[in-house]
């Protein structure tokens, strides 16, 4: 057996055990978890969808056993399932990496998503991955469980989605997306999440906490050549309030990024040495004798070969490379999320409201709770419809509460959610010297005023 038949023959046996990780009962916290905070809708909740996404997402490859229940849960850029397909079983090891994603496209079967089909889109024969059955909720949670193999294109698709599905829930999410294909694609925003998008995108935004925006930047124009089978040739990144999050479960640091570190980003992923899997696709290419290189029409495959040999030592620094950018698309998240709410879930929109009455209704409230108190703090936080509420207290310890007010003042706070949109407040003991309700989402003045 040759060493090209061997791979084949490993290639396959990925591609035999990926459907049976799925289909193991998965019993994580964690999962669990993340799919529970999606079940209701949550009004205003558009940019918090995407950051439990983004976070589950780059959960550590090392890590993802004892987070996620197994080694392969969760996303993978192609390269890193190998990484760990490989370290699991090194007698079965894979280095050419183009037969997982050529052996895994046949007509009508696809081992890298589950629960998705997949299409070869006629002009660049990328694919189109679709799910059509009456449960998109659920296919989007089987991406999350794993293992799902995609770019960091795909993984701007299904941020949008997790953004439309906190607002909807589950069964909204369901109504509007449902039985009709629900897209992941590698190069553009699928044409119904564009339809939906394209009304509240590249607007002028006043409040800038309602702006979410996807960025592109590019690596150095010779990354192709050096890292022939790496994925990190540009990253997609999606922009909230000034900062830059990305897909990589590889980096220690992949939310809340700024420039000059997504900068970094792409000179380490240029100047790392050519691995085994670049090597394996610099052999590829050099066997591949008559058809043009793609990206390149005036040169060959084997031309593509040579050119990554000569590259293997080439580094860059941050003074010679400056990495190309662009904003793809920027989101109005206010207009949007009010339009949801409004015509989707069909309730009041959410508008800003005066902070004023929202802490004198609170202040009445809690001094109820602690008559003794001679002055109660409230701090805002995240945008003008979520309050983060901080009372700061004179009390030494718990039995200066009146517990049984405090929790009828909870119970209250949350049986009033139809009112308050989505209520996930809490009274939280910190320091012992004061309480806290937590994220508390008031659609208007009117719903205050008769809220208990």
């Amino acid at each position: 057996m040759t060493d090209f038949e061997k791979q084949i023959k490993n290639v396959q046996s990925l591609l035999e055990y990926l459907p049976s990780v799925r289909e193991e009962v998965n019993t994580s916290e964690e999962l669990q978890a993340f799919k529970r905070k999606f079940k209701q809708p949550r009004p205003g909740g558009f940019i918090a969808g995407i950051k439990d996404l983004i976070k589950i997402a780059n959960i550590p490859l090392d890590n993802r056993d004892e987070v996620l229940g197994n080694k392969f849960s969760g996303f993978f850029y192609e390269e890193d399932l190998l990484t760990v397909w490989n370290g699991q079983f090194p007698e079965k090891k894979i280095t050419q990496i183009h037969l997982l994603l050529a052996m895994a496209r046949k007509e009508d079967e696809l081992c890298l998503l589950p629960l998705f089909s997949n299409e070869l889109n006629a002009d660049d024969r990328k694919p189109i991955f679709f799910y059509t059955g009456p449960d998109p909720s659920g296919a989007l949670d089987a991406l999350v469980k794993g293992p799902s193999v995609i770019d960091c294109n795909m993984f701007i698709d299904i941020a949008m989605y997790f953004g439309f599905r906190a607002v909807l829930g589950d069964e909204c999410f369901n109504q509007e997306f449902g039985n009709k294909p629900l897209c992941i694609t590698y190069f553009q925003l699928p044409p119904d999440l564009f339809t939906l998008i394209e009304p509240f995108s590249n607007k002028a935004i006043n409040d800038r906490s309602s702006i979410l925006a996807v960025y592109s930047f590019r690596n150095h124009p010779n990354y192709k050549f050096k890292h022939p089978a790496g994925s990190r040739e540009g990253i997609n990144c999606i922009g909230i309030k000034n900062t830059y999050s990305v897909f990589n479960p590889t980096l220690k640091k992949n939310i809340g990024l700024t420039r000059k570190e997504i900068k970094e980003i792409l000179i380490n992923a240029f100047n790392k040495p050519q691995d085994s899997y670049d090597l394996g696709q610099i052999a590829n290419y050099e066997c591949i004798r008559q058809d043009k290189y793609p990206q390149n029409p005036s040169l060959t495959f084997p031309d593509v070969a040579g050119l990554s040999k000569s590259f293997a030592e080439k580094t860059i620094d941050s003074e010679t490379f400056t990495p190309d950018s662009r904003c793809v698309f920027t989101l109005n998240v206010t207009e949007l999320e009010n339009w949801l709410v409004r015509e989707k879930l069909k309730q009041e929109e959410f508008v800003k409201i005066d902070e004023t009455y929202c802490v004198k209704w609170l202040n009445k409230d809690l001094k109820n709770i602690f008559p003794n108190s001679p002055s109660l703090r409230f701090f805002t936080i995240q945008n003008p419809r979520t309050y983060n509420v901080t009372a700061v207290m004179p009390f030494n310890s718990l039995s200066d509460v009146n517990e049984n007010q405090l929790l009828d003042t909870i119970t209250r706070i949350k049986n009033a959610s139809h009112m308050f949109g989505t209520v996930t407040s809490q009274f939280k003991f910190e320091n012992n010297n004061h309480i806290a309700i937590q994220d508390i989402n008031v659609p208007n003045e009117t719903a205050l005023q008769f809220a208990p």
